[in-house]
């Protein structure tokens, strides 16, 4: 059982999970955000539920997200943008042992309701 704990402790320092047990800050953008545009007909993947307000434009690499690890693992859906969104947009910091560098957007509001207003679709 001791060579467990010290193998899942040598796994932790390596992937710098001990130091980023919590979300980055500056809400995981990598220096400053800028607004930005998404337009009618570009397309966004999101890992997670519906009930979050990031987003990656479609086919962001999942290393480059730096998201929490098992994240995978959680549902991931891909949305066409069917009206003009204006969300704040901007590089991964790297976090989560992951060297983050892709890009993100901070919706206005959560997936789901943007869904149902129909500012986004499901493909």
């Amino acid at each position: 059982m001791l060579e467990n704990i010290e193998a899942s402790r040598r796994a932790r320092e390596s992937s710098n999970f001990s130091d980023h047990n919590e979300w980055p800050p500056n809400r995981g953008f990598d220096g400053d955000s800028s607004k930005f545009t998404l337009l009618p007909g570009s397309t966004i993947d999101r890992y997670g539920t519906e009930y979050g307000t990031f987003a990656s434009p479609e086919g962001v690499p999942y290393r480059d997200r730096a998201l929490k690890p098992g994240s995978d693992g959680r549902p991931y859906n891909v949305y066409e943008v069917v009206k003009p969104i204006t969300v704040d947009a901007g590089d991964i910091k790297g976090w989560f042992g992951y060297e983050g560098g892709g890009t993100q957007y901070e919706l206005p509001d959560k997936i789901i309701n943007l869904v149902r207003d129909g500012s986004l679709k499901r493909r």
